[in-house]
């Protein structure tokens, strides 16, 4: 009974890097890189954040390495997958109409627009 209760203690901590990030790391993609001209002016936490993440095939995130969203997104990303590119940033909740920020390089705006993504989605799978 006693490993039951410590199983359901809300209270127990998630380590998220142990649990999300140290066994998939090579998969984790800032999309305003962290050594992107875009991202040079913000904090490592600002940069960090949960909305410039997503995940990524380690092979495709070395091709883009550093480089400005809107520069990858156009250069590399939409010329491999023409087909597929609008649904790919859809299915990652990835904002990319003109003024989501990717198209300027925007990033205060992109994580504001990806946010408000993220937090719609969340709602719609939680009901609330």
């Amino acid at each position: 009974f006693d490993e039951f209760q410590d199983a359901v203690n809300m209270s127990n901590k998630i380590d998220i890097y142990d649990t999300l990030i140290k066994y998939k790391k090579s998969e984790l993609h800032h999309i305003f890189p962290k050594k992107s001209d875009s991202t040079k002016r913000f904090s490592k936490d600002e940069v960090n954040s949960v909305a410039n993440i997503c995940f990524l095939p380690k092979q495709s995130n070395q091709i883009i390495s550093n480089g400005n969203p809107k520069d990858y997104f156009m250069n590399k990303v939409k010329q491999k997958n023409p087909e597929y590119f609008e649904n790919d940033l859809k299915s990652n909740l990835i904002p990319f109409d003109k003024d989501s920020g990717i198209w300027d390089d925007n990033f205060k705006r992109f994580i504001s627009e990806r946010s408000k993504l993220i937090i719609k989605r969340l709602k719609e799978l939680t009901n609330y």
